[in-house]
């Protein structure tokens, strides 16, 4: 059993439950807990979340510049 170091706690690393990540730059493979993936999920759908918001706030913006450009004509 591997123990991966972290700030707040030590966590387990089994290797039925380790993911293998092969790191193809430097040719090295990590240990990843499965923390670690549900981390790096959580952040992609939170990134995901992000980028919808900033489309419909630059939709929401050009509808409105669209329309004072109408009501100013």
């Amino acid at each position: 059993m591997f123990y991966h170091k972290t700030e707040y706690q030590q966590i387990p690393l089994k290797h039925g439950f380790s993911l293998h990540v092969v790191h193809k730059q430097l040719n090295l493979i990590h240990l990843l807990s499965p923390y670690y993936w549900c981390q790096a999920q959580k952040n992609k759908i939170n990134n995901n979340k992000n980028k919808i918001k900033t489309s419909m706030r630059t939709k929401e913006r050009d509808r409105d510049h669209f329309v004072s450009l109408i009501l100013n004509s």
